[in-house]
């Protein structure tokens, strides 16, 4: 359904975007914070008004959207069921609340939104990442400011690696803004964000956007001269020496030493944040192996580590609910890449990956930021199915 119908059958949809804008901008911007109740808050906004805009429009479902949203809603079935082997572990019944209310919010973004809004999205994610900087400048404070006592960037309530995350997949946005749309000012923001990334200190954070900055000059090769890369190249180069030079980047260089040096040797002296989340990977695979069809229960994660998680979502799904909860978990995601591949939208195919990956690193599903980004993809591929048909 096209938004000239939605302006003539459903009174106000434009202020159905604005609730969607604030939706997505302060889960990005707040959801990890101390003020996650506006977002919360935005959240029942979005679902009620979502709601209300699909019962007024009686918008019809292609098959694709559907099957979609049965996927989605397959995965919190697998976490509904596992509470029966759960016992009466609160975080159980927790996680799931989580899960279900994501679920929630991911079909009603892929129902009521169109594939013209993804581009709309992708700049209010880039918003919701600059309200995140500005709040952690501004919480920041004391004789470490802006950074925590360990010299990254970040406060006591925002955790530097799931930031690094955030700021990395939006300097991926902005740099194919200013590939495809060749406004300086993307490219600005991009060097800004991957600036930032780095000074939060965060390995995982920084190989991501090196690794998929690299990937999206390579699609859009044909669209740079040799002089536009190497004098890009140079200036990233400049910047990195300069943030090395003035001391902000030091603890990075001296993490990766210390990695390197545990690597080497064995010895949790040198790195024991490597360690102790390698440690946890072999807990992991182990406990996998004790139950691997339909694991301990959703949320059992934290009873298994005293309140703790795996560091890794492939890890933490297939302990909680087996095979079977990580075949319900990741098919959205291989179904969705296939098809937007297909379509050759190959942002969307990057951030696919980038979401994939960082799953190596973090446990993500519960994360509300993440699972909306997704939705965007899932929107894409289900709607320029209407459209092409």
């Amino acid at each position: 359904m096209s938004n000239r119908m939605l302006n003539k059958q459903f009174p106000g949809p434009s202020i159905f975007k604005l609730i969607t804008d604030m939706f997505i901008i302060s889960v990005i911007a707040l959801d990890a914070t101390k003020y996650f109740f506006i977002s919360n808050a935005f959240i029942i906004l979005f679902i009620t008004s979502a709601f209300v805009l699909f019962i007024a429009t009686r918008t019809t479902m292609s098959s694709r959207t559907l099957n979609s949203c049965v996927l989605l809603i397959l995965f919190c079935i697998v976490s509904a069921i596992s509470l029966f082997w759960c016992g009466d572990y609160p975080g159980s019944v927790i996680r799931l609340r989580s899960v279900i209310l994501i679920t929630i919010m991911q079909i009603f973004i892929i129902l009521t939104l169109e594939e013209g809004y993804i581009q709309h999205i992708e700049k209010c994610i880039l918003i919701g990442t600059f309200v995140l900087v500005m709040i952690v400048l501004i919480e920041g404070g004391g004789i470490h400011f802006p950074f925590n006592e360990s010299g990254r960037l970040g406060t006591g309530i925002v955790d530097s690696n799931a930031f690094g995350k955030l700021l990395a997949l939006s300097s991926i946005i902005s740099l194919h803004f200013f590939i495809t749309k060749k406004e300086d000012k993307y490219l600005i923001i991009y060097l800004l964000l991957i600036a930032l990334v780095v000074l939060t200190q965060s390995r995982s954070a920084i190989l991501l956007a090196v690794v998929f900055s690299v990937a999206l000059f390579m699609v859009h090769r044909n669209k740079f001269k040799r002089w536009q890369v190497i004098m890009l190249i140079v200036f990233l180069m400049l910047a990195f020496f300069v943030l090395y030079s003035v001391g902000f980047i030091n603890y990075f260089f001296e993490r990766i030493f210390k990695m390197l040096a545990y690597y080497k040797t064995g010895n949790e002296f040198y790195d024991y944040s490597a360690y102790s989340r390698l440690m946890l990977k072999k807990v992991g695979v182990q406990c996998f192996l004790n139950k691997p069809i339909l694991g301990y229960g959703i949320g059992m994660s934290g009873l298994l580590l005293d309140n703790s998680y795996f560091h890794d979502n492939y890890i933490q799904i297939s302990v909680e609910l087996g095979l079977v909860g990580l075949f319900t978990y990741y098919l959205p995601f291989v179904i969705c890449l296939r098809r937007i591949y297909k379509n050759k939208n190959y942002l969307l195919v990057i951030i696919i990956l980038f979401l994939m990956f960082s799953d190596i690193y973090n446990t993500t599903y519960y994360q509300k930021f993440s699972r909306i980004i997704f939705a965007m993809c899932m929107l894409s591929c289900c709607k320029s199915h209407r459209t092409n048909s």
